[in-house]
């Protein structure tokens, strides 16, 4: 019976760990690296949500002065994660430009806060804004 328990708690762990290296993964190293880096500029994303029926739209704007490189977006919260699906690669964002990227599940958990975020390997003087909860 204890052989049982351990192997479950040791399954749920490896479960767990996967998915934090899934979310910690997913960020800019991973995903096609455009050129830019933390001290090449400096971009200032904001994050704005809206949603329809079951669906959050949250859209990123590079506030600017300089262009945002390997923008990733998405949830932040275990409920939007769970209600929404992973974070998404933007990519490369001039100064000025808006992206909207869709999650589900924004109608099917009331009473929960769902936070999304965004992030740049360019420097971001303004990080207050870069996240949003709905």
């Amino acid at each position: 019976m204890r052989i049982k328990t351990t192997v479950r708690a040791i399954g749920v762990g490896v479960v767990a760990a996967g998915a934090a290296g899934f979310l910690i993964g997913a960020g800019p190293a991973t995903a096609a690296p455009d050129t830019g880096s933390a001290g090449g500029g400096s971009a200032d994303l904001a994050v704005t949500i809206s949603s329809s029926f079951d669906t959050c739209h949250l859209t990123v704007t590079n506030r600017g002065p300089d262009t945002a490189y390997n923008v990733i977006a998405g949830p932040s919260s275990l409920v939007a994660l769970l209600a929404g699906g992973p974070p998404r690669y933007l990519g490369t964002m001039a100064a000025g430009q808006s992206l909207t990227e869709s999650f589900g599940g924004c109608g099917f958990i009331a009473g929960s806060p769902l936070t999304y975020f965004a992030l740049s390997t360019t420097g971001d003087p303004a990080q207050a804004n870069n996240t949003v909860t709905y």
